[in-house]
């Protein structure tokens, strides 16, 4: 199977612009559409406590956090992480 990332942003394109007005009209209207809070964490790193935000997007086979929060770039033993683990 041969996937074209240019054919599909051609497809979509193709598909017009939506209704700006509707799009004004919705946004943050509560219910499904509604402007939700950012989860933050906080995290104890080598480089000093650090405050972030999560994503707002959810998917189900990724993980949503990681190992290991700002380490500096050479300063982790090298390792196998085990089958399914990511950083």
């Amino acid at each position: 199977m041969h996937i074209s990332l240019t054919r599909i942003a051609l497809w979509i394109i193709s598909l017009g612009v939506f209704e700006k007005n509707f799009a004004r009209s919705i946004a943050g209207s509560g219910g499904d559409h509604a402007y939700l809070d950012p989860d933050t964490f906080t995290a104890e790193t080598p480089l000093g406590l650090y405050q972030g935000v999560t994503d707002q997007v959810r998917m189900s086979a990724t993980p949503g956090d990681f190992r290991t929060i700002l380490v500096p770039r050479g300063s982790g033993r090298p390792e196998w992480l085990p089958t399914g683990q990511h950083p």
